[in-house]
C-alpha cells in the first residue's frame, strides 16, 4: 500500500503563489485609494489608483468588479488597521466609570478624525448608497456597538428592552462619523473640544 506523499505538488505550490500575489494586488489597490483619498483627491479614478497602486488598470478590474468594491476593501482594510481603537475587550468594563469614558472616547475620537477623509468622499459622493460600500460601513457599525455594549455593560444593565434600544441608538448616534463631522467641521470645534462634547453626551445618557 502507497502512502500519499504530504509533500505539497507543484501544481498547488503555483497555486498557493497565484493567491498570494491576488492579495497583495486587492491590498496594494485598496490601499492606492486610502492614499489618494488622504492626499486631498475626492474622486480617485481607476487610472490614478491603478498608477498609485504600480499596476495596471486591467488588473485593477480583474481584482474588483467596479470603484465601489474598492471602497468596500478600503473599508475593511481600515477595520484590521484601526480595530483595535474599536476592541471590546481593550477597555476593562469593571474599571471606574469616569476611566472607561475617557479612555473610550479618546479612542473613538482618534478614530473618527482618522476616517474622516475617507468618510467625506463616501458621504459626498453617495457611495453609501451601493451595495459594496454599505456592507462595509455595516461592518464598522457593528463593531463600534459591539464595544459600546461591553464597555458600558454596568451602566446599560440599568435599562430594559426598548428603554435599552433608545439608549443605544443615542449613543451610537453622539459616537457616530456624522455628529464628529458637525462638530468639527460645522462648528468648527478642535479635535479636543470636539472629544470633550462627545464625552459630555455619553455621560448624560449612561447616568442622567
Amino acid at each position: 500500500m502507497r502512502l500519499k506523499s504530504s509533500q505539497p505538488t507543484a501544481s498547488g505550490t503555483r497555486s498557493d503563489g497565484r493567491r498570494a500575489r491576488s492579495e497583495r494586488s486587492r491590498l496594494a489597490i485598496a490601499n492606492a485609494m486610502l492614499e489618494l483619498i488622504a492626499a486631498g483627491n475626492t474622486d480617485p479614478s481607476a487610472k490614478q489608483v491603478a498608477d498609485q497602486a504600480g499596476v495596471s488598470v486591467r488588473l485593477v478590474f480583474h481584482q474588483f468588479k467596479n470603484m465601489a468594491s474598492i471602497y468596500k476593501a478600503m473599508l475593511l482594510m481600515q477595520t484590521k488597521r484601526l480595530g483595535h481603537l474599536i476592541d471590546p475587550d481593550v477597555i476593562p468594563s469593571d474599571a471606574p466609570f469616569d476611566e472607561r469614558l475617557a479612555e473610550f472616547t479618546e479612542q473613538r475620537a482618534t478614530l473618527l478624525e482618522f476616517i474622516t477623509p475617507s468618510r467625506k468622499v463616501i458621504t459626498g459622493r453617495g457611495l453609501y448608497r451601493a451595495a459594496d460600500v454599505a456592507e462595509g460601513l455595516a461592518l464598522w457599525t457593528d463593531r463600534e456597538m459591539e464595544q459600546v455594549k461591553k464597555v458600558f455593560a454596568p451602566e446599560l444593565s440599568r435599562y430594559k428592552g426598548e428603554h435599552l434600544s433608545e439608549r443605544l441608538a443615542a449613543i451610537q448616534t453622539a459616537t457616530s462619523w456624522t455628529a464628529w463631522y458637525s462638530l468639527r467641521d460645522h462648528q468648527e470645534l478642535p479635535p479636543g473640544k470636539a472629544q470633550s462634547v462627545m464625552s459630555c453626551t455619553v455621560r448624560s445618557l449612561l447616568t442622567g
